[in-house]
């Protein structure tokens, strides 16, 4: 239920940044929606997931804890989503 309403939120939170830069809409909201809906492990005992991003920012201001174990996956999913629109927009000047 709460991942569904993170969800939404996600979704109108990157449609409304993404809106502001016309040229650039779907680049943009995708990279963000890649940024807030990577999930990684709360804790490494644990299965519990969270979105990496406030997860770290969680840590870091409330739990005074600096570790970037949480980002990993941002490291492999930001590249991989840009190297997709790379692809994207290469397909699209090709044959379209």
């Amino acid at each position: 239920m709460f991942y569904l309403i993170y969800l939404s939120a996600s979704c109108v939170v990157s449609f409304l940044l993404a809106k502001s830069i016309k040229k650039y809409f779907f680049q943009i909201f995708f990279i963000l929606l890649v940024i807030f809906l990577t999930p990684s492990q709360i804790d490494v005992s644990k299965e519990n997931y969270a979105p990496s991003v406030f997860t770290f920012i969680f840590n870091f201001l409330l739990q005074q804890d600096s570790s970037m174990l949480v980002l990993r996956p941002l490291i492999l999913t930001i590249p991989l989503s840009i190297m997709t629109l790379s692809l994207y927009s290469f397909a699209k000047r090709r044959f379209f």
